[in-house]
């Protein structure tokens, strides 16, 4: 029996998945999305490239939606989302 078993801590390597975070970057100029797995990154990519919109500042939903795919992203993963506020 492993020391989390034992005494009920968390244990990220026994809950299956992945640590996956997505940054998202909107409402100032050049949005754009990140997507991290286990602490590493795996995908990035501005809003303008998909929108054509020089410095685009809408919410990267285009690019969010690539890092997801790009990062094979499941239900299996556990996602926390994070938001650079506007300075």
């Amino acid at each position: 029996m492993s020391g989390s078993e034992r005494f009920g801590q968390y244990d990220p390597r026994m809950t299956g998945g992945r640590d996956v975070v997505i940054g998202i970057s909107a409402d100032f100029h050049d949005a754009a999305a990140a997507v991290l797995i286990d602490g590493e990154l795996v995908a990035a990519a501005a809003e303008e490239r998909f929108t054509r919109r020089k410095h685009d500042p809408s919410l990267p939903r285009h690019a969010a939606m690539w890092c997801l795919d790009e990062a094979a992203v499941t239900a299996d993963d556990r996602v926390v989302a994070v938001f650079h506020e506007k300075p």
